[in-house]
């Protein structure tokens, strides 16, 4: 794939040109929020709106916790992040069958003794 902006050559799923940083036509189509399973700190909200920003959860936690605590009317930031939690969807537990433990053979039965 090439870039609409400078013609250098991108990885498919980039969403952005590493030479002129120019956004790629298709790449947010395809995006969808969910609150990931692994790296929850709380419900997942924030790593959630991190990885569909393509930014450091970091960076989002912080602003969310500056946001709790400032004395904003206007921005209730718990109840707008209760309802994150309960809108968003989880991501299901899914384990790769490569990293599955092998199934284990049942112990062999007891000889009977007469």
């Amino acid at each position: 794939m090439y870039c609409t902006h400078c013609g250098f050559q991108v990885a498919p799923h980039a969403s952005f040109c590493p030479s002129c940083g120019g956004a790629q036509p298709g790449s947010v189509s395809n995006r969808r929020m969910a609150r990931p399973v692994i790296g929850r700190k709380i419900g997942g909200v924030c790593l959630a709106i991190a990885n569909y920003l393509n930014t450091d959860v970091v960076l989002i936690r912080v602003i969310a916790v500056v946001l709790f605590f400032l004395p904003v009317p206007f921005v209730p930031v718990t109840v707008t992040y209760l309802i994150c939690w309960l809108v968003i969807p989880s991501e299901e537990y899914a384990t790769p069958a490569a990293h599955m433990p092998a199934p284990q053979a049942p112990p062999p039965a007891p000889a009977q003794q007469q």
